[in-house]
């Protein structure tokens, strides 16, 4: 069995992923996380190459920020990629590309 684990750090902005990190249930702290990259260019009229990283049930681990002073306050985030319980997988990603034969 392999483990997906993922980490971010965040400009701390509401009180959405403090309260997933800080759930006393497992409900609480799954969400899904989607990232998708863009390619700096686009080729062939308008097609974008694109990669996109999706977790369905991503489970939020980690420590709520702490206050120090003036600086901006970040958020370490943190967890697993867990099985959503549908027939998709823990970690998907799909690409675009211009090219005729990937």
């Amino acid at each position: 069995l392999r483990m997906v684990s993922w980490e971010a750090e965040a400009e701390f902005a509401d009180l959405v992923q403090y309260n997933r990190v800080a759930s006393a249930t497992r409900a609480g702290a799954l969400a899904p996380i989607v990232a998708t990259f863009d390619g700096p260019e686009i080729h062939a009229g308008a097609t974008l190459p694109c990669l996109t990283v999706t977790m369905p049930a991503a489970r939020f681990d980690g420590e709520v920020p702490t206050v120090g002073g003036t600086d901006s306050l970040l958020m370490s985030l943190s967890g697993v990629a867990l099985d959503d319980g549908t027939a998709t997988t823990a970690l998907q990603v799909a690409y675009r590309t211009t090219d005729a034969t990937p």
